[in-house]
């Protein structure tokens, strides 16, 4: 009789420790999104996405942003982008395309020479889109961002 009891007792830590395990799974799941959407571009050359805190955004910080790259359509079609494993806050996307293929945003006397986007596509005349213009809450998966780099 001991033995059974021995047997039931395993049996139901066993059960509690995987359901314990499955739930802190789902919690683990629920503090994560996903950021996806299409960028379009007419010119040549790779596209650089970066994803943005506001106090990157204004520190002007790309180094610390979650960043992808990604090879232009055929004639400005549009192509899809995802940032995985994104934490819920306040966020927006600055791209660039890279036409001469060194890395980085290149600028002249009046602003950037090569095209650039923002998220909701902002484009103020004669300055810079403010955080509060681009920005976009993640607090679960987005997958329908529209970028269009000009």
């Amino acid at each position: 009789m001991r033995f059974f009891k021995r047997k039931q007792v395993r049996l139901v830590m066993f059960s509690g420790l995987l359901l314990l395990t499955f739930s802190i799974g789902k919690i683990n799941a629920a503090l994560v999104h996903s950021v996806s959407g299409e960028v379009s571009a007419k010119g040549q050359g790779r596209i650089h996405l970066f994803l943005l805190t506001c106090e990157q955004f204004k520190a002007d910080d790309e180094s610390a942003a979650l960043h992808l790259v990604v090879d232009p359509g055929s004639s400005g079609q549009a192509v899809p982008f995802h940032f995985a494993q994104v934490a819920p806050g306040e966020y927006g996307i600055r791209c660039y395309q890279d036409e001469n293929n060194n890395g980085k945003l290149d600028f002249g006397t009046f602003g950037p020479k090569e095209p650039w986007g923002m998220s909701h596509n902002k484009r103020p005349f004669m300055r810079s889109p403010r955080f509060e213009e681009i920005c976009f809450q993640v607090d679960a998966d987005i997958d329908k961002l529209m970028i269009k780099v000009k």
